[in-house]
C-alpha cells in the first residue's frame, strides 16, 4: 500500500470516529431538535474542546526542551504540583536527545472524538491525531474557569472509542436520479430554492417544517446522485449528492441530508437532518473492490 493510499483510508477512519462521536442512528436524527439540554445534563462548551485539540497538538509538535509557545499559556497545567519538569530531555544521553528532537512531526488533523465529565466544571477530552498516516486517541483534562477554559493535565495517550454500526433504516447507494422520479425531482427544485435564494422555497417545505437558508449562495444546483430509505409509511431519508457552482465559478460537490414526507401523492421536505448514516448493499460493496487496481 502506498504511502498516499494509507493517508488517505486513515484520513477516512478519523472523520469516520468524528462522526461517531454524536448519535448518528436515523432514529436519532429524526427526533425533533430541542429547545434546550435536558435537565439535568451538562456540555462542554466549544472553547473546551477546541482548547483540548490546541493541548494535544502542541504537545505533539513541540521540540522537547525549548520554552513553551508564545500565547499557549492556556495550554500548560494549572496546578503546581502537576507540572513538568522544565526540560523534558534531563538524563536521556546526548544520542537519544538527538533523537527525539528528530522526530517531531507535524500533525495531519485533529478532532475531539469524546467528553466525559471529570468533576465539577472539569471534562476529560478525547482528541483523534493523525499523523504520519497512524491514527492516535489522546485525552486531556480541560476546567471551565470563569476566565476560560484550562488544560490542567498534559495529555496522555488512550484507546479511541469504537465507532459504532448505523442503525437502520438507512440510506442505499448513491445513484443517478430517474428522469420519471417525482422524489428526486422534489429534491431537485428544493435544493435549486434553497442555494439559489428563490422565494418559491416554502412550495417544497411540508406544514411546520423551519428551514433557515444557508449563507452560501449559488448561480446553478445541480442534483447528480441520490440515495433514500423508508423511515416509516409517510418519511423517507434521502442523501442528495448536488453540484453547487457559485457567482465567481467555484464549483463544489455537497451532501445533503434530509427527510421528506409524502402527503396526497406529493414529496415534501420536512427538515435537514444533521448526519445520515449510510449502508451499501454487501454486492456493491465487493463490485467496488473489485475495481480497485
Amino acid at each position: 500500500m502506498t504511502p498516499d493510499r494509507r493517508v488517505a483510508i486513515m484520513t477516512a477512519l478519523l472523520w469516520t470516529l468524528v462522526g461517531a462521536g454524536p448519535a448518528l442512528g436515523v432514529v436519532a436524527l429524526l427526533r425533533p431538535l430541542p429547545a434546550a439540554v435536558a435537565d439535568g445534563v451538562t456540555l462542554p462548551s466549544p472553547g473546551t474542546t477546541g482548547l483540548a485539540e490546541m493541548a494535544v497538538v502542541a504537545h505533539l509538535t513541540t521540540v522537547p526542551g525549548t520554552a513553551p509557545r508564545a500565547g499557549h499559556a492556556r495550554l500548560a497545567p494549572a496546578h503546581p504540583a502537576l507540572r513538568p519538569a522544565d526540560d523534558v530531555l534531563d538524563g536521556l544521553s546526548t544520542a537519544a536527545r538527538v533523537t527525539a528532537v528528530a522526530a517531531v512531526r507535524s500533525v495531519d488533523h485533529a478532532a475531539t472524538v469524546a467528553t466525559t465529565p471529570a468533576g465539577p466544571g472539569r471534562w476529560g477530552v478525547t482528541v483523534a491525531v493523525l499523523r504520519d498516516g497512524l491514527l492516535e486517541g489522546w485525552q486531556v483534562t480541560v476546567a471551565e474557569t470563569p476566565t476560560g477554559p484550562l488544560v490542567e493535565t498534559l495529555p496522555a495517550p488512550v484507546a479511541l472509542p469504537a465507532a459504532a454500526a448505523p442503525s437502520t433504516p438507512a440510506v442505499t447507494r448513491l445513484r443517478p436520479p430517474d428522469a420519471e422520479d417525482p422524489m428526486a425531482a422534489a429534491v431537485a427544485a428544493f435544493l435549486d430554492a434553497l442555494l439559489g435564494g428563490s422565494d418559491a422555497l416554502d412550495r417544497y417545505l411540508a406544514p411546520g417544517s423551519d428551514v433557515a437558508r444557508p449563507s452560501v449562495r449559488a448561480d446553478r444546483v445541480e442534483l447528480l446522485r441520490i440515495a433514500s430509505g423508508p423511515v416509516d409509511a409517510t418519511r423517507t431519508a434521502v442523501l442528495a449528492e448536488v453540484r453547487l457552482t457559485r457567482p465567481d465559478g467555484a464549483v463544489h460537490l455537497l451532501h445533503h441530508p434530509l427527510l421528506l414526507r409524502r402527503d396526497a401523492g406529493r414529496w415534501e421536505v420536512q427538515r435537514l437532518l444533521p448526519a445520515l448514516p449510510v449502508q451499501q448493499p454487501q454486492s456493491a460493496v465487493h463490485d467496488d473492490e473489485g475495481k480497485q487496481p
